[in-house]
């Protein structure tokens, strides 16, 4: 904008000025860009669910359990990570974790201690069985904000079939973590 006399004539402006333009823009960008980052990462979703299925998705649940990196607590535990199929993946796992300090707390179907006495001794103490009534061929695995459950196990062995639900929460792994140590500590130590 020019001003002469009485008059307002517009002209153009030397190009450059855009490019200066967007330099300044970019400048107050990158000095709040740190706080963004901040604030997106505070905010990404605390909950959600996927699914996994077969002996694949089961490898992916339990690379998942050493990503987060914290103990592992298991109700209702058949031995199904000793199913061959899994057997080398299994011994990976089982040392990985190990280097990670990762520990095991299992609750295992009582069809455990006769059917597998090999499984509890594998995984390491602390464990404990349900009573005999209450075997099921479900499970459910608590580390972290992770839930893990699923249906089609049996002694020992996963079903072709089997459907992994992930659920991750903070408050719900919370809650699961303490009805879990309930159930713990009105069961009995093995014998």
């Amino acid at each position: 904008e020019v001003f002469i006399e009485k008059e307002t004539i517009y002209e153009a402006v030397d190009p450059d000025k855009l490019m200066e333009l967007v330099t300044e823009k970019q400048t107050k960008l990158q000095a709040v860009l740190p706080k963004l980052h901040s604030l997106y990462h505070k905010h990404l979703a605390t909950e959600r669910a996927y699914i996994f299925k077969g002996v694949e998705g089961v490898k992916n649940y339990l690379r998942e359990a050493l990503k987060v990196g914290e103990d592992i607590y298991s109700f209702a535990a058949k031995g199904a990570w000793f199913d061959p199929r899994l057997q080398p993946f299994t011994e990976g796992f089982l040392k990985e974790a190990k280097r990670r300090g990762i520990k095991y707390h299992h609750i295992f179907d009582h069809a455990v201690k006769d059917g597998l006495p090999e499984v509890p001794k594998a995984v390491g103490k602390p464990y404990k069985f349900l009573p005999k009534d209450f075997n099921t061929d479900s499970t459910m695995d608590i580390f972290g904000d992770h839930v893990v459950t699923f249906h089609g196990l049996e002694l020992g062995k996963l079903r072709d079939d089997l459907t992994i639900f992930v659920m991750v929460s903070p408050g719900l792994a919370d809650s699961y973590r303490a009805w879990w140590k309930c159930m713990w500590e009105q069961l009995p130590e093995p014998k």
